[in-house]
């Protein structure tokens, strides 16, 4: 279908200035392809900023070109990650040209930085690696295949904090686009890409692209990250090419780059049969991100981990048997669990722990009462019992004092009854006596000495009274 009406080839008239779709202003140009040329503009409606992608005016002729780009628009706006480029619009300028708006992004991409820092840490690759399997598992659970995965399609941007994100860009409009090689594009489209990233199969030319030609890719980017070079190139494209199908890659370790894990599941993914590759891109972050983790690498392991399997269940998969070997055992559902173990939650509970809560204080609070109303009844029982009429002890005992004064020793009275001292005085101690109990109010001793009755008989033990004490109580 032809989406695009055909316009005479003629220059490009973009310029700092030129108003397209009547919203976007042009400012400057950021950089130019093999498909196209990307601008940054200001949306004058919102004013914010974006960048624009425009189809060379050589290529508008080219009704593959046209379409490619178009449906390569559509499927970045369908894919909605924090990890891929952002595609605001869609539409032509007057003169024929498509267009793409995206968002305007601020760093650079892995390619320019490995041309600075030539190769990167294995820590600091496989950071910025993860996040795009992500990303990759996201797009091909949509059916989307980037196809020109490289170093270049992966930009590092730079947020206001600071902080560093990979983002996957050109889903499409740099698949025929090489810095090394003029890209080799075919009637129908069998060979596509950058000539040291694509696969086996698509050097090859097969027609039954999948999945498995970007897990290739990623780990074509891994290993030159790492290394500072690519497992194959040449002077030649076709060489290249037949390196990619025929020769091993030599592995990381000979350039002290990684170690012997690293290197195991980078070799994996450069499996000449795609069979024998990591059959999705979730299952090879998941085997990176077991290598990371105690290496102490910055990386979202739960959550990360659980959505990149998500995603790719709804992909595509082939060799369904190969991803549950190699992906971690995942948890058992709480479905699985006994009901008991997961009660629904009660509006009630609240007013149970306060009830729980309250309780013991309420006991201790009774408790402290009922303490507190036992002490005065006692402490008045014991003082009526010293003021009242002394009780005779159930028995006599004999006295004998000495010479100085001293208290006489009783015995021990009945629980009920209240013990009294006796003091004696005076210079003559008197004969054996029978000691009746003084008073309670009489503790201090006379001046004189005490004269007891002789031959008197002893004093009766009353009877328990009846009768009520002055504070009501019962004897």
């Amino acid at each position: 279908m032809k989406v695009v009406p055909r316009v005479e080839s003629r220059a490009s008239f973009l310029g700092t200035g030129t108003i397209i779709a009547g919203k976007y202003r042009i400012e400057s140009a950021i950089a130019k392809g093999g498909m196209g040329e990307v601008w940054i503009a200001t949306n004058v409606i919102l004013d914010s900023k974006v960048a624009i992608k425009v189809l060379l005016r050589s290529l508008v002729d080219s009704t593959e070109a046209a379409e490619r780009l178009l449906r390569e628009a559509r499927a970045a706006a369908r894919i909605s990650h924090r990890n891929i480029v952002q595609v605001y619009d869609f539409g032509y300028i007057e003169t024929g040209e498509p267009f793409i708006v995206m968002e305007l992004l601020r760093g650079e991409n892995l390619s320019d930085r490995l041309v600075r820092a030539v190769r990167l840490q294995a820590v600091q690759a496989v950071e910025i690696i993860i996040p795009i399997t992500h990303a990759l598992a996201t797009a091909h659970a949509k059916g989307i295949i980037h196809r020109d995965l490289k170093p270049g399609n992966i930009y590092l941007a730079v947020d206001e904090s600071n902080i560093e994100t990979p983002k996957i860009v050109d889903f499409g409009i740099a698949m025929m686009a090489s810095t090394k090689y003029q890209p080799r594009v075919t009637q129908n489209g069998n060979v596509l890409g950058s000539p040291e990233y694509l696969s086996p199969e698509q050097a090859l030319g097969e027609h039954d692209i999948d999945a498995r030609a970007d897990v290739w890719a990623l780990s074509v980017t891994l290993y030159e990250s790492i290394t500072g070079r690519l497992p194959f190139e040449d002077e030649s494209y076709n060489r290249v090419l037949r390196k990619i199908v025929d020769d091993p890659p030599t592995p990381t370790t000979e350039f002290a780059a990684g170690d012997s894990e690293l290197w195991a599941i980078i070799e994996k993914g450069l499996a000449k049969k795609r069979e024998d590759r990591w059959q999705t891109v979730a299952a090879m972050g998941a085997a990176l991100e077991g290598w990371l983790a105690p290496r102490g690498g910055l990386t979202s392991s739960g959550s990360f981990r659980r959505e990149i399997i998500t995603a790719s269940n709804a992909a595509l998969v082939l060799g369904e048997s190969d991803i549950a070997t190699e992906t971690p055992e995942p948890p058992p559902k709480p479905a699985e669990l006994p009901q008991t173990a997961l009660p629904a939650p009660s509006k009630r509970r609240p007013w149970l722990i306060a009830l729980l809560i309250a309780l013991p204080v309420l006991l201790l609070v009774v408790v402290f009462a009922v303490v507190l109303l036992r002490a005065p009844k006692s402490a008045s029982v014991g003082a009526a019992n010293d003021v009242g009429p002394p009780k005779a002890l159930p028995t006599q005992p004999e006295v004998t004092p000495s010479v100085s004064p001293a208290p006489a020793t009783a015995s021990a009275p009945a629980p009920s009854q209240t013990t009294a001292a006796v003091a004696s005085g005076g210079s003559t101690p008197p004969a054996k006596v029978k000691t009746v109990v003084a008073p309670a109010t009489a503790h201090t001793a006379s001046a004189g000495p005490a004269t007891p009755k002789t031959g008197a008989p002893p004093a009766k033990v009353p009877s328990p009274s009846t009768d009520d004490d002055m504070y009501g109580n019962r004897r």
